[in-house]
């Protein structure tokens, strides 16, 4: 079971450096310490009054040194949503509200699975990066990192499976619909 958060994990870092060579000044600096599982193992490195992970699948910290606490679980099951327009300056509404896309008030986005879930999580924790909670400045720098990372994998600079990338695709597409 380790293996797969070894290997999740693996992939956040790439995900992190990607966005590094890109962004240098707008992402924080990565060590191997940067992006951690939330657990025992690593108490002493999360300096944050948050003791918990209820109701989210990772936080940012704001105190230095920077990290991105990510749960277990979403490190084993690659599950998440794409906050492309929930977090856009301008979001897709219904009824004066923004745009559901599920059964759940916490479907904010499509369901993702696989590499790209982790890949969207990335590019939203780092956009926590010298910004503050879900505001303007974050919206701006989470649009900037996700279509960045979108069009690294939509040209094949970034490999992820064939079938995420139609799963990409098709969020994508639910999202303009």
């Amino acid at each position: 079971m380790n293996d797969v958060i070894d290997e999740s994990l693996k992939i956040c870092y790439d995900v992190a450096r990607c966005l590094k060579a890109e962004f240098q000044n707008q992402v924080m600096a990565i060590n191997d310490n940067t992006i951690i599982e939330f657990s025992k193992k690593n108490n002493r490195l999360i300096h944050s009054s948050k003791n918990s992970m209820s109701g989210c699948q990772a936080f940012y910290t704001h105190t230095t040194p920077h990290r991105i606490i990510i749960k277990q679980n979403v490190l084993r099951g690659r599950e998440g949503w794409l906050g492309a327009n929930w977090y856009a300056l301008d979001p897709k509404k219904v009824n004066d509200r923004k745009k559901l896309f599920g059964p759940l008030k916490n479907w904010k986005g499509p369901k993702l699975v696989g590499i790209i879930a982790l890949v969207e999580l990335i590019c939203h924790e780092f956009a926590h990066h010298q910004t503050k909670g879900h505001g303007h400045g974050f919206k701006v720098k989470y649009a900037r990192f996700w279509d960045f990372m979108v069009s690294q994998i939509l040209s094949g600079k970034f490999i992820i499976p064939p079938q995420e990338v139609e799963q990409l695709k098709k969020a994508l597409e639910e999202i303009k619909a």
